[in-house]
């Protein structure tokens, strides 16, 4: 391996380390890995493929979801009547609206009162992507008090990576809507491996304030891994399975959207966080291809998404 290779991924490596800590941070960062803490470390596997966590922390899609997803390999079902399908249940509709009526889809700043003033103003594509981020929001939910900001970092860097990714898959012709749902589901595994751990450390009488360092190695280690395993018991189509499995060493296509979106977003935070300088972030992507104006751009966009 060149000296240049090893170069990049040790940036990669650093990038990841520096997303995690401000996923999990608290006051004292230098908090020892304790014998029980190393135990649960050691022994995680266990509980993250038992079949009782996995009842108990593994959503399961909701079906009009799953027949959305669905029309990426099926023509014969009908993304209209699905997307419209969606769209009736009351709860969904209001919150599409109200990310219909946001400055990101809305730039005319009309009030969009119902679904299908939704759909003439930013049509049924746009609609389908707001449907598929709220039900998944839902899906994806954290469970836990435990650092109470990883819940909305971790939602911020779902809908950055999934806006990107789309982005992306327009510009270099692959299948944005793909593209759009992979960038939803790629922090599923994450999200269960701190909901899990969660619940192991709530069951012990230990544990008095959480080890910020064992859920970085926790869900680190775990977070792609059980990603992958969500998306084949959810039995998503196999080309995203497989984008999934690249997402580390990705060769192209979908893998190479999704590692280029998660990046993109990932630096926007730790640009927004105050661990990377803002020139930093553009040279890491811009290393990686993507126009300086491009990631400038999304920079500034990112920072204002909730």
């Amino acid at each position: 391996m060149c000296a240049a290779t090893n170069q990049a991924l040790n940036a990669l490596q650093a990038i990841e380390s520096d997303f995690y800590e401000i996923l999990f941070t608290l006051e004292d960062r230098d908090t020892p890995v304790c014998s029980f803490d190393q135990s649960l470390l050691v022994n995680a596997e266990l509980f993250l493929l038992s079949p009782e966590y996995q009842a108990e922390h593994m959503s399961m899609l909701p079906s009009i979801l799953t027949r959305l997803i669905s029309t990426i390999e099926d023509p014969q079902v009908d993304f209209i009547k699905v997307v419209t399908d969606l769209c009736d249940a009351p709860d969904v509709a209001r919150e599409i609206l109200t990310i219909a009526n946001s400055d990101m889809y809305n730039a005319k700043g009309k009030d969009i009162r119902t679904i299908q003033h939704a759909t003439s103003l930013i049509g049924l594509v746009s609609v389908g992507y707001i449907a598929t981020t709220v039900l998944m929001s839902h899906v994806t939910r954290t469970k836990s008090s435990f650092f109470k900001s990883f819940s909305d970092i971790i939602h911020k860097h779902t809908i950055q990576t999934a806006m990107a990714g789309r982005d992306l898959a327009h510009q270099h012709g692959v299948n944005a809507f793909c593209s759009h749902v992979l960038g939803l589901i790629h922090n599923c595994g994450v999200v269960y491996s701190f909901n899990c751990l969660s619940n192991k450390l709530g069951e012990s009488t230990k544990v008095k304030q959480p080890n910020p360092v064992l859920y970085q190695k926790v869900c680190r280690q775990w977070g792609d891994i059980m990603t992958v395993e969500i998306a084949r018991k959810w039995a998503m189509p196999q080309i995203m399975v497989e984008a999934l499995e690249q997402l580390r060493a990705p060769q192209a296509g979908l893998g190479k959207m999704l590692f280029l979106a998660d990046l993109l977003s990932k630096t926007s935070l730790l640009v927004e966080h105050q661990k990377m300088t803002r020139e930093a972030g553009i040279e890491v992507m811009t290393s990686h291809q993507l126009p300086r104006d491009y990631v400038e751009n999304f920079f500034d966009m990112a920072k204002e998404l909730e």
